[in-house]
């Protein structure tokens, strides 16, 4: 899935600020059966980086979107994942309950982010109110 000419050197740990990716591949692979659908596959993505996945039917793009999410496992290789809030993935083709509303289908795939944001709340109220060494256990 990387372009052989791609001369970027992996992402490094930094002990001071912890690692420099948000996902790291190396030496990845994946097969369904006979089929080799990513072979030896080395990607990293820093915070700073945005990705576009292109590539024919088949090529392993949804493949590869869910071995970074964690929803397939690899034969081979490693996958190293810097990312606190987790990595959601939407399927292509979803499976919902024919009765659901297109609004419960949406709040389906944005629950956990509507989770953090209650999280956020909760700690930003409870900041709020505390000073002195109170603050530091809040």
């Amino acid at each position: 899935m990387t372009h052989p000419l791609d001369q970027r050197q992996p992402a490094l740990e930094n002990p001071e600020h912890g690692p420099d990716y948000i996902v790291s591949l190396r030496s990845l692979s994946v097969s369904f059966g006979e089929r080799d659908v990513l072979v030896d596959c080395d990607l990293s993505i820093s915070g700073k980086e945005r990705l576009a996945v292109l590539g024919d039917n088949g090529s392993g793009k949804s493949t590869l979107m869910r071995v970074i999410a964690g929803n397939l496992e690899v034969e081979r290789g490693q996958r190293h994942i810097n990312a606190p809030g987790g990595v959601a993935y939407a399927a292509q083709n979803p499976r919902f309950a024919a009765s659901m509303s297109i609004q419960q289908v949406i709040d389906s795939y944005h629950a956990r982010f509507r989770e953090l944001e209650n999280l956020m709340r909760i700690i930003s109220l409870k900041l709020q109110g505390a000073q002195g060494p109170a603050l530091l256990n809040a």
